[in-house]
């Protein structure tokens, strides 16, 4: 399998909204930070695997914005390879990492060794239509951090 990993300019972006729309179902959400991240893909041979946007979050700290995989190469590995790398590509430039996500993806994070850290009450209640994961519906956002 060949892997690579690019980066995405801005103007080919709305090429992977299938895959963007995975992590952020609201397009109107997505939209607050598409154009201002860094998104980098995951291709295997050549096809989008997996995806991750990069923001800056201030003092010293980027936040990972979106992060999603291909339904056909989930608990592969594919996300946390393409995670890894891209935290090992930023440890020079800043201190630490942080990814707000749903409790159900908690676990997914701490593997990669993020800690918890705060929870915004209601998050997922802004959007246009109701989020579900494995049948129940999301209201706070858990944002978790690492040290890089």
């Amino acid at each position: 399998m060949d892997y690579a990993i690019i980066p995405i300019p801005p103007e080919a972006r709305k090429n992977y909204l299938e895959l963007l729309l995975l992590a952020d179902p609201d397009p109107a959400m997505l939209a607050r930070y598409l154009d201002e991240c860094e998104m980098y893909l995951l291709t295997a041979n050549g096809q989008p695997v997996s995806e991750v946007c990069i923001t800056e979050a201030g003092e010293g700290c980027i936040e990972l914005k979106n992060v999603a995989t291909a339904p056909e190469w989930e608990g592969r590995g594919a996300a946390s390879y393409l995670i890894r790398a891209l935290l090992g590509r930023y440890a020079g430039q800043y201190h630490t990492a942080i990814v707000g996500t749903a409790e159900p993806q908690v676990g997914f994070y701490q593997r990669l060794g993020f800690v918890r850290y705060r929870v915004e009450k209601g998050f997922f209640l802004q959007y246009a239509q109701p989020v579900y994961e494995g049948g129940v519906l999301l209201e706070d956002m858990v944002y978790l951090k690492q040290t890089l």
